[in-house]
């Protein structure tokens, strides 16, 4: 932003990288305060100072945001979108060899600037970006799909967000996996396309008073 050369290279941006993972894990309400006397956390504040990382989080760009691509209307994401591809594919990497899968709706927590951040008020981070995840029983993640509104990628788009995310996220299970899903997601059709395709299915019903 400045004009300036930062001087990083690949090591200082793993590094830069690593500690975003971590203050993930740390739910302090301000990025100071991981180097504020009284609450430092050790492996934080010592892998970098507060100053550099905040120079880098500034300047870091993962795509040449002068270049708008052709489909950015389609993808609101393009300028995150390599290094969502990258996190993609490594969980892709993930040897299908389980019996039970989930698909799930969860919040990345967000509070800054995003035409994309949503509010939903049963979660217990109720404000940020909505994802869709394919998780093992574990609760490791095989895919994702970020919540993009009308251009979010879908499988049948016809039957609707909820089966179309399911049908999305599970095209890499093999088949007679079992597949765990609430009625958020659940439709008729959803259930026969599924079945279609050979998968063993396990639907929660909430009965509410």
């Amino acid at each position: 932003m400045t004009g300036k050369n930062l001087g990083t290279d690949s090591s200082e941006i793993l590094r830069f990288l690593g500690l975003h993972i971590l203050m993930g894990c740390i739910p302090f309400p301000r990025i100071r305060m991981f180097w504020q006397s009284g609450f430092a956390i050790h492996c934080i504040s010592t892998a970098m100072t507060r100053d550099r990382f905040l120079a880098l989080r500034t300047n870091f760009h993962v795509t040449d945001v002068q270049t708008r691509p052709e489909n950015a209307d389609e993808n609101r994401l393009w300028k995150v979108q390599p290094f969502l591809d990258s996190v993609r594919a490594r969980c892709l990497e993930i040897p299908r060899e389980f019996d039970h899968y989930s698909i799930d709706e969860q919040m990345i927590p967000f509070t800054g600037r995003c035409d994309l951040k949503q509010y939903v008020a049963s979660k217990p981070r109720p404000v940020g970006l909505k994802n869709f995840i394919l998780a093992t029983s574990g609760g490791i993640v095989l895919d994702f799909e970020v919540y993009q509104g009308k251009t979010t990628s879908l499988r049948f788009p016809e039957l609707g967000l909820g089966p179309g995310v399911v049908l999305r996220l599970s095209v890499t299970l093999p088949e007679n996996s079992c597949l765990h899903f609430d009625r958020y997601f659940t439709t008729v059709p959803l259930l026969r396309q599924l079945l279609r395709e050979k998968y063993t299915l396990q639907v929660r019903l909430c009965l509410t008073a």
